[in-house]
This record gives C-alpha cells, sequence and structure tokens, in this order.
C-alpha cells in the first residue's frame, strides 16, 4: 500500500501568504529606495524679505555664489533658443 503524502491546505495558504507580503515588502523597499534617491538637492538660498531682494529694491543679491563672470560669458551663459509666436505672450 503505497502513501502519497498530500500537500495540507494549510501549508498551501501559508506559501501563498509568504509569497505575497515578499511582494509588496519588496515592492515598497524599492518605491523607498527611489524616493530617497530623488529628493533634490538644495543649494543654500538667502532669505528674500522685500521685492528685490533688498530695502533700496535693487534685485542684487549680493551672497550668489554659483554665478560668478568667469563662467556668465557669451560661450557658457546667454540664450538658449528663441521660437517665432503670432501674438502676445504674458508670463
Amino acid at each position: 500500500m503505497s502513501m502519497s503524502r498530500a500537500l495540507p491546505v494549510c501549508e498551501y495558504a501559508d506559501r501563498r501568504v509568504l509569497n505575497w507580503a515578499f511582494f509588496h515588502i519588496t515592492r515598497f523597499i524599492i518605491a523607498a529606495a527611489l524616493a530617497v534617491g530623488c529628493v533634490p538637492v538644495s543649494f543654500a538660498q538667502p532669505a528674500v524679505t522685500t521685492y528685490h531682494n533688498d530695502n533700496a529694491r535693487t534685485g542684487q543679491n549680493l551672497q550668489e555664489t554659483i554665478l560668478k563672470p568667469g563662467n556668465v560669458n557669451k560661450t557658457l551663459f546667454g540664450k538658449l533658443f528663441s521660437v517665432a509666436v503670432d501674438g502676445a505672450i504674458y508670463g
């Protein structure tokens, strides 16, 4: 008399639960890693408390550290493109 061992229903259900949990936990870990990796880097910006940056309304940002005469020239800085339009553009 040969006895074949049948897989109990509870063991099959446990395996399905583990597969489901593994899938969703893995998906959560990947989403969290992408969210952390995609956080934009923000540079320190001065507080602008008045119109045009200062009480004299000059528009100067005296704490500028990125734009310098060395990297603002005709070859590296300027108009990127132009597009012909049929009417007025308001921004």
